[in-house]
């Protein structure tokens, strides 16, 4: 990582990194838990996510952390499917954290008649 003059990176080799993702997922697994990006970040030794964001704009860190927030996409949305986790606290989360978008698209096909009918009042000729 650049050192922009702050505090000096805590992780300088990616296989050191990996391996503490790996110990993050281990001890999820394990446990039957639900896997967090900000708690990952906080496994890793950071005060928050934006260090992880920050480990993921670097070259050499790049594919280690994107591959660490899919697998945490991943286990979240099959939770919602299998129906062990909340699918709306679980597609907040992947749309808050992991990119997921929510939209709508309407196709019409066919054409759209419009009829107009304009009425005017009768004239009162005898007033």
């Amino acid at each position: 990582m650049v050192d922009k003059g702050g505090r000096p990176p805590k992780y300088t080799d990616p296989v050191e990194l990996q391996e503490a993702i790996d110990e993050y997922f281990n001890e999820i697994e394990a446990n039957d838990d639900v896997p967090l990006i900000e708690e990952l970040a906080l496994h890793l030794g950071f005060a928050s996510r934006q260090s992880l964001n920050d480990y993921e704009k670097d070259k050499k860190f790049s594919y280690i952390v994107k591959a660490a927030r899919a697998k945490c996409g991943i286990m979240l949305n099959k939770g919602a499917l299998k129906g062990d986790l909340n699918p709306q606290i679980t597609k907040l989360n992947l749309t808050s954290n992991y990119g997921f978008t929510d939209k709508q698209e309407i196709a019409h096909s066919g054409e759209l008649e419009t009829k107009v009918s304009v009425q005017f009042g009768e004239d009162d000729e005898d007033s």
